[in-house]
């Protein structure tokens, strides 16, 4: 059986590379396919520059390692990893699933399911069929990582990949143990949660300790919080628990290939006994066989999403503009995926630790003002990008959409408005909480200082907010094969290209977009800052988000006639 994997790989991977060069002669493909290279050639270039000698100071912080560079992570950064490790263990059995490494392709089911292969067969050569994407991930992040010798490199993707293997191998042993669990025989039940009686042993007996140690007292930075944990796993019955999983992370944190050869035959075994526990566990294949063939014949070419109907308190008027009705729509769908108490308990948890860090020391405070800056900048600047609740998603439905008589201009800034609504509603949570706890970080700013900046953002947020989603949802009504439409999203150099040249695209119209506004806010500063001080920031802030929303009201009335002319052929239908 390996003999035939190996030549399904191999047969599978000319027949995608086939497709990709021919492909490849579309001038889309091959203009994105060039930028995309162009980029991996840069990065390539930059660093084996740096590391020739052509900047030598910057050649020697980049030959250090990461435990150099951050002494903390050399204090206890391989027990942190392990805790993470042992928190993913624990969680991975509140969540069902059959597990990637026995997630098989519709092929896989018609054609080895019914031939002579045993169970274990099957799943070994899930697991060679899975090592091109596990080898490839650690790989790319092992050369585009912008620190690190070169030997730190490659220990760094040697290490990913056993980490990765073992998580791909655990959730399918967790899977198939699951199945176990609603077996007739009652040693096979017990059985079955035996994995989950020992990480859950495990979770308690380090939580406790650790609890006490970090709760204790005051925490008063990151060296003396990682020192705490370093302590807890070095001793005791934490230790023997935290064991397989310290041993996992602990290659990572090698300064040398000493320490790492010395720590990679734990991390070995770790891996082995996960690959061993599937394969104890390969009789419950039978069970969930059935279910994967049904899983593989009705599953839609492209996974959707899956709805829950539920009572709304929003009913949509009868009478009124357009956009409201995108919205109500979009805000529906939403909360048909995402539920309300979950957001409800995010909400609180935020409250929560904002409070805690309010009376707690200065470290956690500022750290928790930092993280919610973070947050703003982030929303602002990439959420428009990853929130696709607008056109991006719609044009699916394209001959839908040419039915309704709506306005085009309407349309577009219906599809617009949850969207911008829901990431400003983020960055004004995020702002607020930055406010609340900016003493710790701008101790020395005034008051009326920071809360004029905290309005500023609040104003200029949201219109940059909607500048960048109409620049999305134009791309997506005058260039629709550029744009991956619904949740299909494509990979290749040629989809980094694609992404490179859209991300590129936006920032530069989003900044000629906001300068108009930036200009006069300028003017504003400087006229009025001499006279009402800080304050001047919140009609400098007002009047560039004004500017920036009469030109977004502006490209979305220009959007009326890109939307009549496109036809619904031009949309790619993702199979």
């Amino acid at each position: 059986m390996i003999g035939a994997s190996l030549y399904i790989i191999a047969c599978s991977t000319r027949n995608r590379v086939r497709r990709w060069v021919k492909r490849l002669g579309e001038p889309r493909y091959l203009v994105a396919a060039l930028a995309g290279a162009a980029y991996f050639f840069f990065v390539l270039n930059t660093q084996l520059r740096v590391r020739s000698g052509a900047q030598q100071p910057l050649s020697r912080r980049a030959s250090r390692s990461l435990a150099e560079q951050f002494p903390a992570f050399a204090l206890g950064g391989a027990a942190v990893a392990g805790l993470a490790v042992l928190a993913v263990a624990a969680g991975s059995w509140l969540f069902p699933g059959t597990g990637t490494l026995l997630d098989f392709t519709r092929a896989e089911v018609q054609f080895l399911f019914p031939a002579p292969v045993s169970r274990r067969q099957l799943i070994v050569h899930r697991m060679m069929r899975s090592q091109v994407g596990l080898l490839f991930g650690p790989l790319v992040f092992a050369v585009l990582v912008p620190f690190g010798s070169n030997p730190a490199r490659i220990r760094m993707a040697i290490t990913l990949w056993i980490l990765l293997f073992s998580a791909r191998t655990y959730f399918s042993g967790i899977a198939l143990a699951r199945a176990r669990l609603a077996s007739r025989e009652a040693r096979k039940r017990q059985l079955a949660r035996l994995p989950l009686m020992l990480v859950l042993g495990a979770l308690a007996s380090v939580a406790w300790p650790l609890g006490r140690a970090l709760l204790g007292e005051p925490i008063v930075d990151a060296n003396d919080a990682l020192a705490r944990v370093a302590a807890v796993s070095a001793q005791g019955l934490p230790r023997i628990a935290l064991w397989p999983f310290v041993a996992l992370a602990s290659p990572l944190f090698a300064a040398d290939w000493a320490p790492f050869l010395r720590s990679l035959p734990q991390a070995l075994m770790v891996l082995l006994a996960a690959v061993a526990w599937v394969f104890l566990n390969d009789q419950a294949f039978d069970d969930i066989t059935r279910e994967i063939a049904d899983e593989q014949r009705d599953r839609p070419p492209r996974r959707k999403a899956a709805y829950r109907a539920r009572k709304v308190g929003w009913t949509l008027a009868p009478k009124g503009r357009a956009e409201p009705a995108f919205a109500w729509k979009a805000v529906l769908q939403t909360l048909r995926i995402v539920q309300v108490r979950i957001l409800v308990r995010l909400g609180i948890f935020v409250g929560w630790m904002a409070m805690v860090a309010s009376i707690s020391s200065r470290g956690i405070s500022a750290s928790l003002a930092v993280f919610a800056m973070i947050v703003v900048a982030m929303s602002t600047l990439t959420g428009p990008l990853i929130l696709r609740i607008d056109l991006r998603q719609d044009l699916q439905h394209l001959e839908v959409l040419k039915t309704w008589p709506v306005r085009a201009a309407e349309l577009v800034r219906g599809e617009m408005l949850w969207p911008a609504a829901l990431l400003s509603a983020i960055v004004w949570s995020m702002t607020g909480l930055a406010l609340y706890l900016s003493t710790a970080v701008f101790s020395s700013t005034s008051l009326a200082l920071r809360a004029s900046a905290a309005a500023a953002v609040c104003l200029v947020a949201p219109a940059l907010i909607a500048a960048q989603l109409a620049i999305h949802n134009a791309a997506a009504l005058m260039f629709p094969a550029w744009v991956s439409l619904g949740g299909w999203r494509a990979r290749g150099v040629d989809a980094v290209g694609q992404r490179l040249i859209v991300v590129g695209g936006t920032t530069l119209l989003v900044a000629l977009a906001a300068a108009p506004g930036a200009l006069l806010g300028g003017i504003i500063w400087f006229a009025f800052n001499r006279f009402i001080g800080p304050l001047v920031l919140v009609p400098a802030g007002a009047v560039c988000a004004a500017v920036i929303g009469v030109e977004v009201l502006l490209v979305t009335e220009a959007l009326g006639p890109a939307y009549e002319r496109l036809d619904v052929t031009a949309i790619e239908r993702t199979e």
